[in-house]
């Protein structure tokens, strides 16, 4: 970790992850795995680098697909304290006062954005509430275009912690320096947040307000719950993409938290003493999801908010599990060539050509196999040898592959001072060990990393095109 640059008012400091040439290149191995889509190469990956973070996380995920939570939570907490190995006293003196920044635009931070959510989930599971808070508190306040909108975790996270009356002030601020893109959404939790303080005139007046104003919300929140729907909403729908995905989004983040006696007596009351809401009198549409709530949608993975979440922003290119739907290539901070390869992955596939790491792992494994090398035409088109159907030639295959890594990890055992484990693994990929160029790192005459003078991409000091300005 390294300081990048701070406010001249002491407002805030910007701290950036940085790769060295060793990582860059475990990390640009790491992608060539990806592009082969096995995941017991992840694993012997782990193995031999059992602190990476990419494969920690990418290991995780296979995991909790495979239904052990456990083991995937322990890989993401061990990711979590690889970040924090690193870090700096004066970073978390600053996250305690929050004014440490993070910026998102840099590839290497986003990591630690997906192992924080990652967690935040484990934490939800578990029911630790106040815990999963603290967290989303902490990367909202990392980087101010909250880039995992992580505004959609604290409000329910806040009531399940009991700290309404933070809650609050919290949404007050929100829309008043926000963009007003979803605040209305937000907004209808300070009806919960005031029951839970006993200010049960205060949340009267609350829901009777979010119902003339979101009425197809509470018309849906209404069904969600199994209540009849009053008149004075009934028919009332969302009646385009933008407008149901906020719909959906909260109510798949706080449904649970009205479905109790108080909150549904509550409902009912307020929709049956109100008139007819004049739809007239309402906005059009409502804003299209950003990228940031986008992003959440597809990690949550429902498929009833990617079905009207915007399809531009949901089928641009890269997307891999390990860093879902970044920002457009221009947008990105890169300082090594490990994390710029999914653009440079998306640029061959572009041109009809495979990609330079694709080509080269597809032979290897051939020539493991004993089929000879790929040709290009054919891994072009993402065909290696021929199918075989019979388990027992699948089975032999797959013999062979093990037995031949088995050798490799040996003879790098008894290599002692030869080119060492990366020396091997690059020079599988045609990269002989060598350090990456643009990482950002130089080496002395005797041989001791130097620390560059400075990190490309401060933060902007003017407003960008969408308004966003610099970090608070």
């Amino acid at each position: 970790m390294r300081e990048v640059e701070r406010a001249e008012d002491g407002g805030w400091t910007e701290y950036a992850y940085v790769h060295e040439g060793d990582y860059d290149a475990v990390q640009a191995f790491f992608f060539g795995c990806v592009q082969i889509g096995d995941p017991m190469r992840m694993v012997h990956l782990l193995q031999q680098v059992p602190y990476h973070v990419s494969t920690l996380l990418q290991v995780s995920s296979v995991a909790k697909q495979d239904q052990n939570m456990a083991l995937a939570a322990e890989l993401c907490e061990r990711a979590l304290f690889t970040f924090g190995r690193v870090t700096t006293s004066a970073f978390r003196q600053n996250i305690e006062q929050g004014r440490a920044r993070l910026d998102f635009r840099r590839p290497e931070n986003r990591q630690f954005w997906l192992a924080g959510y990652h967690y935040l989930k484990s934490l939800i599971r578990k029911g630790t509430y106040r815990t999963a808070l603290e967290w989303a508190k902490l990367l909202y306040t990392l980087d101010p275009r909250d880039p995992y909108a992580m505004r959609h975790f604290i409000h329910p996270l806040a009531i399940r912690a009991h700290e309404a009356g933070w809650l609050v002030d919290f949404l007050d601020e929100v829309e008043a320096t926000g963009d007003n893109r979803d605040t209305v959404y937000l907004r209808q939790s300070v009806v919960l947040a005031k029951l839970q303080m006993g200010d049960a005139d205060g949340a009267r007046a609350e829901l009777a307000a979010g119902m003339r104003r979101v009425p197809w919300l509470y018309c849906e929140l209404f069904q969600e719950l199994n209540l009849d729907t009053p008149p004075s909403i009934w028919g009332i729908s969302a009646d385009s993409n933008a407008r149901s995905f906020w719909v959906k989004l909260y109510i798949h983040q706080a449904k649970d938290l009205w479905n109790n006696a108080q909150a549904t007596g509550l409902l009912q009351s307020v929709a049956k003493d109100l008139d007819k809401v004049d739809l007239s009198l309402l906005p059009v549409d409502d804003a299209p999801a950003d990228l940031g709530a986008t992003r959440l949608a597809y990690l949550e993975g429902q498929t009833s908010l990617l079905t009207v979440a915007p399809r531009e922003l949901l089928d641009s290119q890269p997307n891999y599990e390990f860093d879902p739907l970044p920002p457009p290539e221009e947008e990105n901070i890169f300082t090594g060539e490990g994390m710029r390869l999914p653009w440079a992955e998306k640029q061959q596939r572009n041109n009809t050509q495979p990609s330079d790491i694709e080509a080269r792992m597809l032979n290897m494994f051939a020539r493991q196999a004993g089929a000879g090398p790929v040709p290009a035409g054919l891994a072009a088109a993402g065909l290696g040898p021929a199918e075989d159907d019979d388990d027992e030639a699948l089975a032999e295959l797959q013999r062979i592959d093990d037995e031949e890594l088995q050798r490799d990890l040996e003879e790098h055992a008894r290599g002692g001072n030869g080119t060492g484990l990366l020396g091997t693994l690059m020079q599988l990929l045609g990269g002989g060990g060598r350090q990456a160029e643009g990482d950002g790192s130089s080496r002395s005459q005797d041989g001791q990393p130097q620390e560059p003078e400075s990190l490309p991409g401060a933060w902007p000091e003017d407003d960008d095109e969408d308004g966003h300005g610099g970090h608070r």
